[in-house]
């Protein structure tokens, strides 16, 4: 675990002393937030770490749990407690520029549907394979991170392995040529080396389901 992640839980551990503080001294208050719901609690003045409790929470809320924020600090004829609505991520189709990069070392594929023109997005894990970046307005995945990419996700969706040969994509750590015996290899029943690569739009459907 990262200094920063650990810095992050020391942190939360204090807020948590401090939301309960709070809700000892007005119990009423609490009454907006159900039995059983996630809260995630907001210090005061402190926005670039409130950015990341946010994250927290929307990705409480896309995985299914009832989530509240709790903004420390606000007034007592002010509402404390606001729950976090749910995402549902969907893939862009229109006025997409693809763009990707491959990391052989470290067999991660990172993939910028918007070539970075995009942003304020949310971070969402998914089970198995890395994690999607979602606008929160649109609810389209802007980014995706896919860990393990070789090893793990084409062996389970053969079809993505054509990311790595596609213009758009930078490798880092093995060429082209190389990437094409790995496809030979990996994917011998399922397509020839020299097959017409998939486009972006056909490839949405396979990454889909390593995102589900």
């Amino acid at each position: 675990m990262t200094d920063a992640a650990n810095d992050r839980i020391g942190r939360n551990i204090d807020l948590a002393f401090q939301f309960l503080d709070e809700v000892i001294d007005a119990p009423a208050r609490a009454d907006d937030v159900p039995d059983g719901a996630t809260v995630v609690v907001l210090p005061v003045d402190d926005p670039e770490f409130n950015r990341g409790q946010m994250d927290l929470a929307r990705m409480s809320a896309t995985a299914g749990r009832e989530t509240y924020v709790w903004r420390l600090g606000t007034p007592a004829e002010e509402r404390a407690a606001f729950r976090i609505g749910t995402l549902t991520p969907r893939w862009p189709l229109i006025g997409i520029d693809p763009v990707a990069v491959y990391d052989r070392v470290e067999d991660i594929l990172i993939v910028d549907f918007f070539n970075n023109r995009r942003h304020g997005t949310v971070k969402i894990g998914t089970l198995e394979f890395g994690e999607l970046h979602v606008d929160t307005t649109t609810e389209e995945i802007i980014v995706q991170i896919l860990p393990n990419f070789l090893s793990r996700a084409v062996p389970r969706e053969p079809a993505v392995i054509d990311l790595l040969l596609r213009p758009e994509t930078e490798l880092r750590g093995v060429t082209r040529a190389e990437i094409v015996e790995i496809k030979r290899i990996l994917v011998a029943d399922q397509s020839l080396p020299d097959a017409p690569l998939a486009s972006f739009a056909a490839i949405a459907e396979p990454l889909a389901r390593l995102a589900g």
